[in-house]
């Protein structure tokens, strides 16, 4: 929650973001809805987005605003569950 405040403004209710995975040099577009409490939920696009980057359950998503862009762009970095040793 705290990262999504600081990294996301609260322009409006519902805003477009893309999201791109590391090394990748295209975006997925996406939309961010914030709700009444100040939650930002990523929606339309992400299931494309975890589908496309072949994310597993147990996998961990880091996400990093772009800085130099006008948009909302963020690159998202997975650590994969299969390369973590327990």
């Amino acid at each position: 929650r705290e990262y999504g405040s600081r990294y996301i403004p609260h322009i409006n209710r519902r805003m477009r973001l893309v999201l791109q995975s590391e090394g990748s040099t295209t975006g997925q577009p996406a939309t961010v809805v914030i709700d009444k409490n100040g939650m930002r939920w990523i929606r339309g696009g992400w299931k494309r987005f975890v589908a496309e980057n072949d994310v597993q359950e147990g996998d961990i998503a880091l996400f990093e605003r772009a800085k130099s862009t006008k948009e909302l762009r963020m690159t998202v970095y997975f650590v994969r569950k299969s390369d973590i040793e327990v």
